[in-house]
């Protein structure tokens, strides 16, 4: 397991932050010192500024304030209309970067976001975006426009627990949450859940006392349902109305 060597790697991270960037509030260097090893932009950064920067410094150019603008990279690393020689965000350049600066600050008037907007960043939301752009503030397209990566699996402490790779990344997640896997659920209780996750509804029938026969016939209505979603997600305009009954029952 490489747990030990990612810890040692991040304080190793947490003192060169200090020593080439501001000094960081206790709870922040604790908060950056648990983040991953690496960040992704869509995963991590992106729900952060949607929520808590783009009201006033988004793509709506009626409502910009201080001429930023922070859902673009070329936006977000030019220079400040309203601050010349100065930058919002210059990656890998920490003092140099004001967004920086602002989100540290304890003065109302120059913290970000500013209390009249009645929304704060915690210290692992700050953590996050100090760290990103540390590491080059990267910006990414839509997930769906990134080609899939094989990623290395990566070494668990319990591999007798891993039933595939996924599992890996499962309990490495688990891992660092300090969490252990819960006992593995029996194939009736499994459909119980995945028919709630899909219908909203339990699949009839007590946990754990579904015959084979019913645990068949569940199984193919939740291929049926699985077949709809597909459908649907892959419609538009008469698409929609082509996946007929199926798509609307209330039962799949």
């Amino acid at each position: 397991m490489r747990q030990p060597t990612f810890m040692l790697y991040g304080l190793l991270w947490t003192c060169l932050l200090w020593a080439c960037g501001p000094s960081l509030p206790e709870e922040v260097a604790a908060a950056y010192e648990a983040l991953p090893a690496s960040l992704d932009f869509n995963q991590h950064v992106k729900l952060i500024l949607s929520d808590k920067c783009y009201a006033c410094h988004g793509p709506d150019e009626a409502k910009i304030k201080a001429g930023l603008q922070l859902h673009t990279a070329a936006a977000a690393y030019a220079e400040l209309p309203e601050s010349p020689g100065t930058y919002a965000i210059r990656p890998g350049k920490l003092r140099q970067s004001q967004a920086v600066q602002r989100l540290l600050a304890t003065d109302p008037g120059e913290v970000m976001p500013p209390p009249e907007s009645h929304l704060t960043l915690s210290p692992y939301e700050k953590a996050v975006l100090i760290k990103w752009i540390e590491t080059g503030a990267v910006y990414q397209p839509h997930w769906a426009f990134i080609r899939p990566e094989q990623p290395p699996v990566p070494d668990i402490a319990t591999p007798d627990w891993a039933v595939n790779p996924i599992d890996h990344f499962v309990a490495q997640r688990l891992e660092r949450e300090g969490l252990r896997p819960s006992p593995a659920a029996d194939k009736a209780r499994l459909l119980r859940r995945v028919s709630l996750d899909l219908t909203g509804l339990p699949q009839p029938g007590k946990p754990g006392g579904l015959s084979g026969r019913s645990l068949r016939r569940g199984l193919r209505k939740t291929g049926r349902c699985l077949a709809g979603l597909a459908a649907l997600r892959r419609a538009d305009g008469d698409g929609l109305a082509g996946c007929g009954a199926l798509c609307r029952h209330p039962r799949l």
